[in-house]
């Protein structure tokens, strides 16, 4: 499978089981995401790069990749991607966040 099928699987999973509430808040089950960041970590680097370059075309996109992020750092014990994502919304000439919590877009991770 190439990085483009693989980036195109992950990213299908996600709209697929993903919800957004009338806020506009985005979730999706947290051990869902684990299991695809756990089965393909690299392909999960790469959507959230993705994401985080597509972040103007729609805010969701930035969301998405904070519950990547939040899944990779927690399975694998590096920050790398949050940072990433932190930088991207830093570019935008956004107020820095406070790293989130993963409970609220995660839910409870065990």
């Amino acid at each position: 499978m190439t990085d483009i099928d693989a980036i195109g699987d992950f990213v299908k999973f996600i709209s697929t089981h993903s919800k957004k509430d009338a806020f506009g808040k985005i979730s999706i089950d947290p051990a869902l995401i684990r299991n695809l960041v756990t089965e393909d970590p690299d392909t999960a680097i790469m959507v959230v790069e993705l994401y985080c370059k597509m972040r103007k075309k729609d805010p969701d996109f930035i969301q998405f990749a904070w519950i990547i992020a939040g899944a990779y750092e927690h399975l694998f014990d590096d920050d790398v991607l949050m940072l990433t994502v932190q930088q991207a919304q830093n570019a935008d000439g956004s107020k820095p966040v406070p790293r989130p919590d993963s409970e609220p877009v995660m839910g409870k991770i065990p």
